[in-house]
């Protein structure tokens, strides 16, 4: 645009009208090259914030074996396949002021979805929750534990064969400041959600 003569023109023209003259227009030479080198840099150049460190903790609902040592009998229940479990229970995948970078964080291991009888899809909600504490409680219903979202899952029925080991993992979008959850069943997405990452600072 700086080489076209219609618009030196018009900046001329506007620095006599407006400006009264105090400002000379200084056209650089090949303008348009140096144009497009400063938006290559600037496309290969790193984000502004590359990393921060997380302001909550992480995590969603499980079910998982029962550990007499450390587990209310409340929540103890009796699974047919699995044995003794015990339910409401949190595995967190970060904790709070761990250091966060624009990829994607999985939980260890997996969450197993038992084989249906029939072949048909599999749906089934996950709970996340969150915590301001960087050593929050194993438990929902502990104080500083927090439920926020709901994650839906669904494995296409032609995945049906055996149970499914589905991987949970979060990423947080720093420069974007929000915070995406996804399940993965093999190299398949089943689930997504995305959801304002609270840069929370009390």
């Amino acid at each position: 645009m700086a080489e076209s003569q219609y618009v030196q023109t018009r900046f001329n023209e506007f620095c006599e009208q407006k400006l009264d003259n105090k400002v000379d227009v200084i056209v650089p030479h090949e303008a348009w090259p140096a144009i497009a080198k400063g938006a290559v840099i600037h496309a290969l150049r790193p984000p502004v914030v590359e990393s921060r460190k997380s302001r909550w903790s992480y995590g969603i609902g499980v079910h998982r074996a029962f550990d007499p040592e450390r587990d209310n009998e409340k929540d103890q229940y009796h699974c047919p396949s699995r044995g003794q479990r015990t339910k409401g229970q949190v595995e967190w995948f970060i904790r709070r002021d761990e250091s966060v970078k624009d990829k994607v964080k999985w939980i260890h291991g997996y969450i197993t979805m038992g084989k249906t009888r029939r072949l048909r899809d599999t749906v089934g909600d996950l709970v996340l929750y969150k915590s301001k504490s960087s050593t929050p409680g194993n438990s929902i219903d502990d104080e500083d534990v927090e439920k926020f979202e709901t994650l839906r899952l669904c494995i296409p029925a032609r995945n049906s064969k055996g149970d499914k080991n589905v991987m949970i993992g979060h990423k947080i979008l720093v420069n974007e400041k929000s915070v995406e959850f996804e399940a993965r069943c093999g190299k398949k997405r089943v689930g997504f959600k995305e959801t304002v990452y609270e840069d929370d600072e009390n």
